[in-house]
């Protein structure tokens, strides 16, 4: 690494890099002979002059027609860099530092403002209910009913409490697309009505799919079972939503109606 290189690397520009070493070399030099010596443009050396001296690099002596320029002492120059080096390991420890917060807010605020969680019992009945409280349908639901039971301490409470969600929807005036597994059917439930403004649509799955997934309005949600816990979660995300959307009409195209 030649010199000039090296200054840059610490801040300076090349040209001023470079009138600094001239100076370095030829003591008490005018602007003149910098332009000469090194064939630079009159203009930019006395902008990298008055740069070097607003630094502390060189320093002018004489009048202001007649100014020569000297670098300051090699003690000077290192104290500079020294100082310029702690300045930039501070500057970098707070941006770090800042980073690091603007991270764990960004987090706080995504968890805060645009994910719900719900668990258990009580958590898929608020789930539930998020659904109905954005009526900009129609719902788009996917997935498998059957674990759902395992909330409820009989099939008689889940079929109770599903007819009376069913009731306040179509109240609501709120259509569903429901998307299920052959082998997972609720023959009670899963049934084509125009009455209950439910469509329904079968698709083979390879795989089970122990969850429930759903579009509605802009956002987009799942339950499932996570660690031997009911865990559900609501995103409130445009994109989000209507990326799941345009996957769940891809699915509902493909599938069999009821």
């Amino acid at each position: 690494m030649d010199h000039v290189e090296a200054l840059a690397h610490l801040g300076l520009s090349q040209s001023e890099a470079e009138i600094f070493l001239f100076v370095l070399r030829n003591p008490r030099c005018f602007a003149p002979q910098i332009q000469a010596g090194l064939r630079l443009e009159k203009m930019s050396v006395y902008r990298a002059l008055n740069s070097l001296k607003d630094q502390g690099f060189v320093e002018s002596v004489g009048a202001l027609r007649n100014q020569q320029f000297v670098a300051v002492s090699e003690q000077d120059v290192l104290g500079y860099f020294n100082q310029r080096r702690e300045s930039l390991r501070q500057a970098c420890e707070d941006m770090t530092q800042i980073l690091h917060e603007l991270r764990d807010r960004q987090h706080t605020v995504y968890k805060e403002k645009r994910i719900t969680v719900y668990e258990g019992l009580d958590g898929w009945t608020s789930w539930n209910e998020e659904r109905l409280r954005h009526p900009n349908g129609p719902i788009m639901e996917f997935g498998q009913h059957s674990f759902v039971l395992q909330f409820f301490a009989s099939p008689a409470d889940y079929f109770a409490y599903t007819q009376d969600f069913i009731t306040r929807r179509v109240a609501k005036k709120l259509p569903i697309h429901v998307l299920t597994d052959a082998r997972d059917r609720d023959t009670h439930f899963d049934t084509t009505s125009t009455q209950l403004l439910k469509e329904v649509r079968v698709v083979s799955m390879d795989q089970s799919l122990d969850a429930l997934v759903s579009i509605f309005g802009k956002r987009f949600g799942f339950y499932t079972q996570e660690a031997g816990s009911y865990l559900g979660v609501i995103i409130d995300d445009p994109m989000l939503a209507t990326l799941m959307g345009i996957l769940f009409k891809a699915l509902w195209n493909q599938a069999q109606p009821v």
